[in-house]
């Protein structure tokens, strides 16, 4: 009896020691990478996330895209009309760098180009340019300009700096506003021609908005002025969670309905085509030129105090994401994308001026960010797309409903 009691005892307590050690692996709190993998290694928290998202509204994948604007921003030279050849050269170290991440992952970018940076291109290696070797790695190329845009030449664009350029909800000083219109960006028209110089004759996507007081009043100026310029995207951060966001803050849902879910996602979840023309962007016009695909606000990387990308600019992203993933609609396409600038990914001198290198941590995180994001593409839940693939599935979509 006593030898039967042990046995009754000996298998209570190994029973036991395999019940709390399993118990240690799961993590009950929001820690851990989106992947779900938690800090303890365990498995359990990342079956618990992708049970979660497999009982959402639909199986259907999460279009994810990549969008970098490639602009001086602090680089610290070139104050004039003409950036200096070290500071071109680490724009373009840094831009190429992020593009092997990327291409490491299956992702192609759409990367963004101001004049300025297209200007010099030419000037600094001719056509055989970085520019022209991001489109050839399957890249998107797309414009990209600033809140001077509505000028055609940089003699009109200091004429307006220099008194009348309003910047709402900016930070910047009047002679930093000149110095960007002049330096860094140029206007929207320079800039299609800028491309269009290095061999880019059909630029689909255009990145810009209007603050200049006389375009305020005309909230659908930028969609308008895409559709006349050959545009059929634009891509930027209208959610009435974006501090420069102002058209939006008048409506109470967006395109097709059920696109509420901006302070979770960090964007609006669907795209669809504002109409431009009856002056209510909030409305889907079928009839319309130019799908607006939105992105995650700014703010994940302090813009206005912009900073070497780490992994605390990433966590805001992880959150994001997974607000994303938990709104997908059957009855819509589903889009997230995230924005950055190169300078985020070179390093910073004591005054804050992106003067250094590209900075591996930078890199790295990024790389940290794509593998966690991986698991759910391998999955079939994700899928990276180029805006172009995103335009050209959204009239698959269209013609479907």
């Amino acid at each position: 009896f006593s030898v039967f009691v042990g046995v009754i005892i000996l298998s209570l307590f190994v029973f036991s020691v395999y019940y709390f050690s399993s118990r240690r692996g799961v993590n009950h709190d929001n820690t851990g990478d989106i992947s779900g993998n938690a800090d303890s290694d365990s498995t359990s928290k990342q079956d618990k996330d992708n049970n979660d998202i497999a009982d959402g509204k639909t199986t259907d994948p999460l279009n994810v895209f990549f969008i970098m604007h490639v602009e001086p921003g602090k680089i610290g030279e070139g104050e004039d009309f003409q950036l200096s050849e070290s500071a071109y050269n680490r724009i373009k170290e840094a831009t190429l760098k992020v593009a092997d991440i990327l291409e490491k992952h299956g992702m192609r970018g759409n990367f963004e180009i101001v004049y300025r940076v297209s200007t010099d291109a030419l000037t600094y290696e001719g056509k055989d340019n970085f520019i022209k070797k991001l489109k050839d790695r399957g890249h998107l190329i797309g414009l990209h300009s600033h809140h001077w845009m509505l000028m055609q030449s940089e003699s009109q664009c200091q004429e307006l700096c220099s008194d009348k350029c309003l910047s709402t909800g900016s930070s910047l000083s009047p002679e930093q506003k000149k110095a960007g219109c002049l330096v860094r960006y140029g206007g929207i028209e320079d800039g299609l021609d800028a491309l269009n110089k290095l061999g880019f004759n059909d630029v689909s996507v255009m990145a810009f908005r209007s603050f200049a007081k006389k375009e305020m009043d005309n909230k659908t100026y930028e969609f308008s002025r895409a559709e006349k310029l050959g545009g059929k995207i634009i891509n930027d951060n209208y959610s009435p969670l974006d501090k420069m966001a102002f058209w939006s803050k008048e409506c109470s849902d967006f395109g097709h309905g059920d696109n509420n879910w901006y302070s979770e996602t960090g964007n609006f979840l669907h795209p669809w085509r504002p109409d431009y023309e009856d002056g209510n962007l909030c409305k889907n016009d079928p009839d319309g030129k130019i799908l607006y695909i939105d992105q995650v606000t700014g703010d994940w990387f302090a813009r206005g105090n912009q900073k070497t990308l780490t992994k605390e600019n990433f966590d805001v992203l992880r959150g994001y994401f997974k607000g994303a993933m938990k709104h997908l609609s059957s009855d819509q396409m589903n889009v997230w994308g995230w924005p950055q600038h190169e300078v985020e990914y070179l390093s910073q001198d004591e005054r804050g001026i992106f003067s250094g290198s590209y900075n591996q941590g930078a890199l790295d995180a990024l790389d940290d960010f794509l593998s966690e994001m991986d698991v759910y593409r391998d999955k079939g839940r994700v899928k990276y797309a180029t805006l172009e693939e995103i335009y050209d599935e959204y009239v698959k979509w269209e013609n479907k409903k």
